[in-house]
C-alpha cells in the first residue's frame, strides 16, 4: 500500500470496484499517518513530517 509517498506491506481484502476503500488504524500507524478530524484528510504525523519512523526492538 502507498499513501502520500509512504509505502508499507499489509493484508488487504479485495472488494468490488464501486466500493469505497477503508484503511484501518494499524496500517495508518505503520505509515506514520494521522487523520485530521476537521478536514477528514490523511496527513503525515507532524512530529515526523519527512518519513515514517520504525521502532525496532533491541535484541540482546
Amino acid at each position: 500500500m502507498e499513501i502520500l509517498g509512504r509505502t508499507n506491506g499489509c493484508d488487504a481484502l479485495v472488494e468490488a470496484e464501486e466500493t469505497t476503500p477503508l484503511i484501518g488504524q494499524i496500517p495508518l500507524e505503520a505509515l506514520d499517518l494521522v487523520v485530521d478530524p476537521r478536514s477528514r484528510e490523511i496527513r503525515g504525523d507532524p512530529e515526523h513530517p519527512d518519513a515514517p519512523l520504525l521502532d525496532l526492538p533491541h535484541v540482546a
